[in-house]
């Protein structure tokens, strides 16, 4: 799989360099054949969540069970001798629009293993096909920002063809394709100034990995950067960004809300953040406060569990005074939108997964940053079976995808609220 780096690396070079008619099509056509190819391949996955995906969608269809209420290993299901006991001993962390596509496939599709795996998939695959479009389109709304974005069609290319994206998407079928989808949908949604839309589109993405609430701040910040009116008009801004995405919340918890109870799989899993030194910035701490013969022992996990924690919280502080204090252009908004995503990644998510990458892999391709994806997608692979590599991979990346991302903006706009000159002067 690795080796497919290399035909993946020519293609982008000749997508970049030459005008062919048809090129993006020719992309997204190929792009879809490799989907093809990997969805009929039912097994192997690389990973266990596609049976905890479909387990929930079969505690409601088949059990008649409320996928928020039920653990998995308390029911007589054979997708739960598949997902193994870390998984099999949750409580449903996904958000409630994609609880709400699993119970619609599998309730299309019945008791049908195969046809399930195969189901999952191919809808993971088809959010991660709608990716390309929407990065093609945001290309074009920052392209007259910065001439030196790169060609549109090595962007897509960048995209849809990197073996680590259609491994873990068309291959496992991870879901955070359709989070990513929905992310970029509000993105060009709000830089074409459809606010409520765009607000809607957000709250698809954190309604299905909670994680891009952490998005949610900025989008704020940069509608009410745009608004007129005064304090009226940034209210409105506002108030177009937060109310869509509000009523859809709650709309979409109604079907399976049964009291706070049914955020405890949410809950369970906030309890873990920072917890493992899996991530980049635990594993330095750890490494630097007890070297590798104590990585693991309690004083050293916890000690770097609560300080990246702490880095983290300070870190997205920072970002969103700096967000709220500045007039943001296209490139600023999507910069500060994606850099809270990084901040977990690198500082306070659970674990470091192949998969997390994808997070990145947009704001890094509409900055310019080839090698960056095409290394991230090596890194994902040699992730596997490589729990000690692993971090000091990640941290290796998170460096490459911080140069761009960060770039001292968020200082460098607090510094420039505070030298600029008053009206009068």
């Amino acid at each position: 799989i690795l080796l497919l780096f290399v035909p993946y690396w020519i293609g982008y070079r000749h997508a970049a360099r030459r005008a062919v008619r048809g090129a993006g099509q020719i992309i997204v056509v190929f792009s879809f054949l490799f989907c093809a190819a990997l969805i009929a391949r039912v097994v192997p996955t690389a990973s266990y969540d596609i049976y905890l995906y479909i387990f929930q969608g079969r505690a409601l269809t088949l059990h008649g069970l409320n996928p928020y209420a039920v653990i998995p290993w308390e029911v007589a299901d054979p997708f739960v001798y598949s997902m193994g006991p870390w998984l099999a001993g949750l409580k449903n962390t996904y958000g409630p629009l994609w609880t709400t596509m699993a119970v619609a496939v599998t309730a299309a599709l019945g008791d049908r293993p195969a046809a399930l795996l195969v189901a999952f998939k191919a809808l993971a695959a088809a959010f991660f096909l709608g990716c390309i479009p929407l990065l093609r389109a945001l290309h074009g709304a920052i392209v007259h920002d910065r001439p030196g974005a790169g060609d549109r069609n090595g962007l897509a290319l960048l995209f849809a063809w990197n073996p680590a994206l259609l491994f873990e998407f068309a291959g496992s079928g991870h879901n955070d394709s359709v989070m990513i989808f929905f992310l970029l949908l509000a993105l060009l949604l709000a830089v074409n100034g459809r606010m409520a839309p765009a607000g809607l589109a957000l709250a698809g993405s954190f309604l299905t990995k909670y994680v891009t609430l952490l998005c949610l701040p900025f989008f704020v910040a940069y509608a009410m950067s745009r608004a007129t009116g005064g304090w009226r008009g940034r209210a409105a801004a506002a108030t177009a960004i937060l109310a869509p995405a509000v009523a859809a919340s709650l709309l979409a918890f109604i079907p399976y809300w049964h009291g706070l109870a049914t955020l405890d799989g949410l809950v369970q899993q906030a309890t873990h953040v920072g917890m493992d030194v899996s991530s980049p910035l635990a594993f330095a701490l750890a490494l630097a406060y007890g070297g590798p013969e104590h990585l693991f022992s309690p004083a050293t996990s916890d000690f770097a569990a609560a300080v990246s924690v702490v880095v983290f919280k300070i870190s997205l502080l920072v970002l969103v005074v700096a967000a709220f204090k500045r007039t943001m252009g296209t490139r600023d908004f999507l910069r500060f939108t994606f850099a809270p995503l990084l901040c977990y990644l690198a500082m306070a998510s659970l674990w470091f997964m192949p998969w997390y990458l994808s997070w990145i892999v947009p704001i890094l391709l509409l900055e310019g940053a080839a090698v960056a994806v095409a290394v991230a997608g090596v890194a994902g692979f040699l992730l596997y079976h490589t729990h000690f590599t692993g971090p000091m991979i990640g941290a290796m990346i998170i460096i490459i995808a911080a140069a761009p991302v960060v770039k001292a903006y968020a200082l460098r706009g607090m510094v420039a609220v505070r030298r600029r000159p008053s009206a009068g002067s």
